[in-house]
């Protein structure tokens, strides 16, 4: 592989884990989301030669930098008692981050999907398939979900709880297949959409 393509991919991933991880500090987000999405737009920028789709995936990447900048203040850890005490702005601010995040992950892996039938490595592409379509149910499962928590017995949580963890390895799994595509010998190829 390019030594180029293998750096973008690396960056990806890591991109990913500062996303990912909210690790906070008196309410500062020592691992701020914003910082990801900058080396996930780079990453994107660098692989937007081998799949048009990273081009996408680099424009909603750019917007989400922005979007991101005021969670590094706020509060991360709401108990379902307070989740009907949070404002109905806040929700929304949530959900669209969340709808943005998936997005992005959908065009990653579908461009990874089609690099990897243009380079005939089955295995692969059948692990970015099963990985997308596992990653997506449950997102959107998520999204639809969310906004039924202000009506529901406080017996749903345990349901709230088992598809956020599930999400979690999900994220991971999907973080994990971005090192696994850096290691890949995969060519500088040109996958038009």
């Amino acid at each position: 592989m390019n030594p180029g393509l293998y750096r973008a991919y690396r960056l990806l991933g890591w991109g990913f884990v500062f996303e990912v991880i909210d690790f906070r500090v008196f309410y500062f987000d020592v691992l701020p989301d914003f910082v990801g999405y900058i080396m996930i737009a780079t990453a994107l920028q660098q692989l937007g030669s081998q799949h048009g789709i990273f081009k996408k995936a680099k424009w909603l990447s750019i917007g989400m930098i922005a979007l991101s900048l005021p969670h590094v203040l706020m509060a991360s850890n709401v108990t379902f008692d307070g989740f009907g005490e949070i404002s109905l702005s806040l929700h929304i601010y949530s959900e669209a981050l969340l709808a943005c995040h998936v997005l992005i992950v959908y065009w990653i892996c579908q461009g990874m999907r089609d690099i990897a039938a243009a380079e005939r490595m089955s295995e692969l592409q059948q692990s970015v398939v099963f990985r997308r379509n596992l990653y997506m149910f449950l997102a959107i499962f998520q999204l639809v979900f969310y906004p039924f928590l202000f009506n529901v017995e406080q017996s749903w949580i345990n349901l709230l709880l088992l598809i956020g963890v599930l999400q979690m390895i999900m994220e991971v799994l999907f973080i994990r297949l971005l090192f696994r595509f850096s290691n890949r010998k995969i060519r500088s190829i040109d996958v038009r959409v």
